[in-house]
């Protein structure tokens, strides 16, 4: 069964996609670290703020790595993304959601 971990804002609805977590390309590896604590114990208390942001090339993940580790060590097989097509679109996208962000989890 499917469990898609939606974001609660919805910026650019026309890039608005679920994608499968298992789909992504060009994941890293999890680095330690108290970042990664105060990011994850984020997403266990409010969730998903923000999609994270795919880009315009194939399917690889620009911004939202750790949440991406998040979501599936939490089992969650699909999450919310802006599918990007274009460089543009990429600075547009990119600049909006960094603009908003807590300066804690912008890092």
């Amino acid at each position: 069964m499917d469990k898609l971990l939606k974001s609660q804002n919805n910026l650019f609805p026309s890039l608005y996609k679920e994608v499968e977590i298992k789909s992504l390309e060009n994941r890293y590896p999890l680095k330690s670290g108290s970042d990664n604590e105060e990011l994850f114990e984020d997403l266990s208390s409010t969730g998903l703020i923000h999609p994270i942001i795919v880009s315009y090339v194939g399917t690889r993940i620009s911004t939202g790595h750790r949440r991406v580790h998040w979501a599936e060590s939490k089992g969650y097989t699909h999450i919310s993304a802006y599918h990007l097509t274009d460089p543009q679109q990429w600075n547009e996208v990119f600049k909006s959601t960094m603009d908003i962000l807590p300066r804690n989890l912008s890092k």
